[in-house]
């Protein structure tokens, strides 16, 4: 019995090994795709991560890596776009993620850029 348990917890320690790399795989796939300022590129990868039906946690992970990589990188039409995907989530994900645009504006400052969009959006949030 204390084997079969053990070996439980050895596939699971797997899989979760396995979802984390592919976490990541898809944050670096995500990131170049903006660092070469390819919006309709990252459309289509986003389309097809919809269909692989990833969990509401690690998606809401993926999408603050690709912001904030954007509010660094300064990727206005990309960064449109992101807030759009926002405006989609439920509730409870707007809830768990509307202090990263906080951080998001911050990183813009610093890295100098501005939008006057992204003000707007983010007194939106802030109510």
């Amino acid at each position: 019995f204390i084997l079969f348990i053990l070996f439980i917890l050895f596939i699971l320690f797997i899989l979760l090994i396995f979802i984390m790399i592919e976490q990541e795989e898809i944050i670096k796939n995500c990131k170049q795709y903006i660092k070469d300022n390819n919006l309709e590129d990252l459309k289509l990868y986003y389309n097809n991560l919809q269909e692989l039906n990833i969990n509401t946690g690690t998606y809401q992970y993926i999408y603050q890596k690709i912001f904030l990589y954007a509010c660094i990188i300064g990727a206005e039409d990309i960064l449109m776009w992101i807030v759009k995907l926002y405006e989609e989530f439920d509730q409870i994900s707007k809830i768990a993620l509307r202090q990263l645009f906080i951080y998001g504006k911050y990183l813009l400052k610093k890295n100098k850029h501005s939008f006057s969009w992204f003000d707007e959006f983010l007194s939106k949030v802030r109510q």
